[in-house]
């Protein structure tokens, strides 16, 4: 399921470019849970209650009570790196989106035949992106992190911690389990019941143990036939 949102004032326009999204969805088996938000106020409010669960945004400039790209900007500073898509009468303004890492641009009124290769081209971009998206709730709420920031999944207890790139911790309640099911297609693999790998970040490994990022974790007996044969085929693939 991809999260998409609506930033738009207009429920004529709002009401065209559901349709297109539906439409793809339907020609192309996937699934979109579509929010429409006719304010910069229910937007942002929205993002926050979600703790920024969603994956595209399609961002009017004009909005009744700001501007489309204050309102990214905001998103931006805040962490939220969704995919976003400006929805402009006016294409000029459209150019400015690329200062806040914009995917595109979609100039009204939306047409289908010029929507589907558009969407298509974000859909790809938003899947090279990040991998598979993990939920993550805590005290603070809820938010998602991304497979592809991950180098590896430790439990201690009923806590899970993800080690991501650049140092950071994450922490939550969780069995590990069950995320390796929701990880099944991404390169993943356990080299002990306590440490889930993602393969993409080994620097290195022998029968004992293997360096990820700026660590190293033990390989243990039971797990080490099966972690060494899913490195090795990680790596001739």
């Amino acid at each position: 399921m991809i999260n998409v949102t609506i930033v738009e004032d207009s429920a004529d326009a709002a009401k065209a470019l559901a349709e297109n999204i539906e439409r793809y969805g339907k020609e192309n088996a996937c699934e979109f849970d579509i929010t429409v938000c006719p304010t910069a106020a229910k937007f942002l409010s929205a993002d926050v209650a979600r703790g920024g669960g969603f994956d595209i945004v399609f961002m009017d400039i004009e909005l009744p009570d700001g501007n489309g790209m204050d309102v990214v900007r905001r998103l931006r500073e805040n962490g939220n790196d969704a995919a976003v898509v400006f929805v402009t009468n006016l294409a000029r303004y459209a150019v400015g989106g690329y200062e806040v890492d914009a995917v595109d641009f979609i100039v009204k009124p939306v047409n289908y035949v010029t929507f589907k290769p558009k969407f298509k081209r974000i859909l790809q971009k938003l899947k090279r992106g990040g991998g598979t998206r993990i939920e993550i709730k805590d005290k603070q709420g809820v938010r998602y992190i991304y497979s592809d920031d991950v180098e590896y999944i430790e439990v201690m207890n009923h806590t899970l911690v993800y080690h991501l790139t650049g140092g950071q911790t994450v922490k939550c309640t969780g069995i590990l389990k069950n995320v390796t099911d929701l990880l099944r297609d991404e390169p993943f693999a356990l080299c002990n019941r306590c440490f889930a790998v993602n393969l993409k970040y080994v620097r290195g490994f022998d029968n004992a143990s293997v360096k990820v990022g700026d660590g190293e974790l033990a390989i243990s007996q039971p797990k080490r036939k099966e972690f060494l044969r899913a490195v090795t085929l990680y790596f001739n693939r």
